[in-house]
């Protein structure tokens, strides 16, 4: 019965419930984009956190060499030289990259396992990196757009440096292709260096001419002559097992000063004490523009609300003596309301899968996930506790008071 009348009000009065529908969908839209925008930055601090909490150090160097100068090609590699220590690093190609004979230049960056793992970047076509295909002489890689035409698909070669082209090449499938604003791990520079934000570039929007390429070390080692083309070079977390000494610090942190070139570094305690100000920081950024259009729907919806409730007043009267209970009568505008809520929240996550059908929040930080889902839901329940209240004061005026008013 209440629902009835509720959906016959949403018809009679439909200019004003109108106002309210459109003004809750942008309310909903703007909210779901900003839990996304934040999303995306806390997801990137999470990424990294359990290993910028540990003890250690953050470095971003190359050409790291084995004292009998061999190329470091693995973490146990350098492990072996170092003290209670653990290695998460990157890697570039130690050979020429092809297509069809033709050479391409991309900046290689290939990565450990756990970073794989850890972060995943915006892919607009295909799909990430897996866990490393054994057995096959051919690697999986991500690329950004380029200007070589390679695409979701193709196949380049790797071939080590010097040798003929005969010799067994690697074989490099393309199964992603990242999206033209992507983040992925690697290394940006600003004036607080070192934050979670450095440890991730972004892709240069269009076309280029070296486009970034990813791919995975134990996808390459498990190839035939893999490990010669790998060369440890990039970010490299160099992190203290428990039990290490003070002496065995200082001897690691000599030996990479002393075989490695070393472009940044820093501990990784400072680190994570950037990393926490700056994503403070950046997600208070977002609260007051959510608290304004959450506060200006409150309000807004309450002031119709009233108008809507004297005009009702007598209508809520008539309903009574005609044996609708008055109890019953005052709640009809909640439930109205309380449809209109639903309508709304539809309404936008139909507009967003639209966007996504069409590819139009490719450069866009909007999706709907749980986090936006609950944030809706929570606004949903505070305009509706605005319109209960104004209904629980209602309740108390006699039917016959309002009759009077009117």
């Amino acid at each position: 019965m209440i629902i009835k009348m509720a959906l016959k009000e949403l018809e009679i009065r439909k200019e004003l419930y109108t106002f309210i529908l459109l003004q809750l969908i942008i309310t909903f839209l703007i909210a779901v984009s900003f839990i996304s925008m934040m999303e995306t930055e806390y997801t990137k601090y999470k990424a990294f956190e359990n290993y910028l909490k540990k003890e250690g150090w953050y470095i971003y160097g190359g050409n790291i060499l084995t004292p009998d100068n061999y190329v470091v090609n693995a973490p146990a590699m350098l492990e072996g030289y170092l003290a209670s220590s653990d290695i998460l690093a990157c890697y570039t190609l130690s050979g020429d990259l092809q297509k069809e004979e033709m050479p391409i230049q991309a900046k290689t960056i290939v990565y450990d396992q756990p970073i794989i793992d850890a972060y995943k970047p915006d892919i607009k076509e295909g799909r990430w990196l897996k866990n490393a295909d054994i057995g096959t002489n051919t690697v999986e890689a991500v690329i950004a757009s380029n200007s070589y035409g390679i695409g979701l698909g193709d196949t380049l070669t790797i071939h080590e440096y010097g040798a003929a082209s005969e010799d067994s090449p690697v074989s490099v499938e393309i199964v992603g292709i990242l999206a033209d604003d992507a983040e992925y791990y690697d290394i940006s520079f600003s004036d607080n260096m070192i934050n979670y934000k450095n440890l991730f570039a972004s892709v240069s929007k269009g076309k280029q001419d070296e486009p970034v390429l990813l791919m995975s070390r134990e996808d390459i080692i498990n190839t035939e002559n893999g490990s010669e083309l790998l060369l440890m070079q990039g970010t490299v977390l160099l992190t203290w097992k428990e039990g290490i000494t003070d002496e065995e610090k200082k001897r690691n942190i000599k030996y990479m000063s002393e075989h490695c070139f070393i472009a940044q570094k820093e501990e990784l305690s400072v680190v994570i004490q950037k990393s926490r100000k700056e994503i403070t920081g950046e997600l208070q950024k977002y609260v007051p523009v959510l608290a304004c259009g959450l506060l200006l729907t409150v309000i807004s919806s309450l002031c119709v609300g009233v108008i809507v409730s004297k005009q009702q007043w007598k209508y809520l009267a008539v309903y009574n003596m005609l044996g609708l209970p008055w109890n019953r009568c005052v709640w009809i505008q909640t439930v109205t309301y309380i449809i209109i809520e639903g309508i709304s929240l539809i309404a936008s996550i139909l507009i967003i899968c639209i966007l996504k059908l069409f590819s139009l929040t490719d450069n866009m930080a909007i999706g709907f996930g749980a986090w936006q889902f609950i944030f809706c839901i929570g606004i949903s329940l505070i305009c509706a506790a605005t319109v209960i209240v104004q209904s629980l004061l209602v309740k108390k005026v006699p039917p016959y008071r309002l009759w009077q008013r009117e």
